[in-house]
């Protein structure tokens, strides 16, 4: 390795600093990294300084260690050599999008038939990209077809079914003709059901049976998502408000589903309508970033985690999720997880 040269990260690869640990995001391979504390500062605080001046700073006895390092980041391809450390500028995190709100969450209900067509034609409006589908009884093949029928002609990329039972025998042919449908979550599943859809990437089963909007806000490392979309919009947003409306299966229409306050309810109303009219409420959680919540802004992984204001330890509205059982003062996670009951 070539003492004179400078190391640096490459632009996709951005180091998140935790109270304990660090972590290395790389957004263009969705997936993360971990390195210690002094192999960030090498990293961040001496990015101006060649190896040669950086091994000059800690000590010649550490040589071979930040070498041996160095030459493991490489080999991870998390960072280059260059004689030219000026040319290299970081990577602008501005998060931007042309949508009013960019996802959607609806819960199925008695109201859905009378107002589908408004909803349709407000999904259009307000430029919704990803919808989330929640049915708490069980729907027949007709039903979910026809709505997502109605819905081919919106701007949504993203479609996320949460189903009580498949209406569907021929999956693979429901997949092929539904390519908007990213993900199935399966509830109340059966054993034969679990074999069924082992092979299906998008399908998801779980044993325990969803009735209700309480199973949101559980954070685990299984829920990280490292992309620049997130990342990006984590810096200035909410990572899981941000630019979202509900509509319960009441008919209630939500910031989320699970957070207490109804801005109005469907069977009076329309989404745009609230929109217009009380955006500042609409809008109440947007603008909470994991930098200012509790416990979360001392976290490494508080850019690529969703958040949950529904649920949170306190009152305050900047408390810490409730049901995250990460500690990142010591870099543990927790055996029992709270409010997950």
């Amino acid at each position: 390795m070539n003492k004179s040269n400078y190391i640096r990260l490459f632009a996709n690869c951005i180091p998140v600093k935790g109270a304990k640990n660090v972590i290395v995001c790389d957004i263009q391979r969705s997936t993360y990294f971990e390195i210690d504390m002094v192999l960030h500062d090498i990293l961040v605080a001496h990015s101006n300084k060649t190896i040669e001046e950086i091994i000059e700073f800690y000590g010649k006895e550490y040589e071979d260690e930040i070498l041996n390092q160095l030459d493991q980041l490489q080999k991870e391809e998390l960072v280059h050599l260059t004689t030219e450390n000026h040319l290299f500028p970081k990577l602008d995190l501005t998060w931007e999008t042309p949508s009013v709100i960019t996802n959607m969450i609806i819960e199925y209900g008695d109201y859905f038939q009378e107002k589908e067509t408004e909803i349709v034609n407000d999904l259009i409006k307000l430029g919704v990209q990803y919808l989330e589908l929640r049915f708490y009884v069980d729907v027949s093949n007709e039903t979910l077809q026809n709505i997502l029928q109605s819905i081919q002609k919106t701007k949504i990329v993203g479609i996320y079914l949460v189903l009580q039972n498949f209406p569907y025998e021929d999956i693979d042919k429901f997949l092929i003709e539904n390519q908007r449908v990213m993900s199935i979550l399966l509830s109340n599943a059966t054993d034969a059901e679990d074999e069924r859809y082992k092979d299906y990437n998008k399908i998801s089963v779980v044993k325990h049976k969803i009735v209700n909007n309480k199973n949101c806000g559980i954070i685990c490392q299984n829920s990280f998502q490292v992309n620049l979309d997130l990342f990006t919009e984590s810096q200035q947003f909410n990572s899981c408000l941000n630019k979202k409306l509900s509509i319960i299966e009441n008919g209630d229409i939500k910031n989320c589903p699970s957070i207490p306050e109804a801005l109005g309810n469907i069977k009076e109303t329309t989404l745009t309508e609230i929109f217009d009219s009380k955006e500042e409420d609409v809008n109440k959680y947007w603008n909470i970033t994991k930098d200012q919540i509790e416990v979360c802004k001392d976290c490494e992984f508080r850019y690529i985690c969703t958040d949950c204001r529904a649920f949170r330890e306190s009152d305050n509205i900047y408390s810490k999720p409730l049901k995250c059982n990460y500690n990142p003062y010591n870099g543990k996670w927790e055996d029992n997880l709270r409010g997950s009951k």
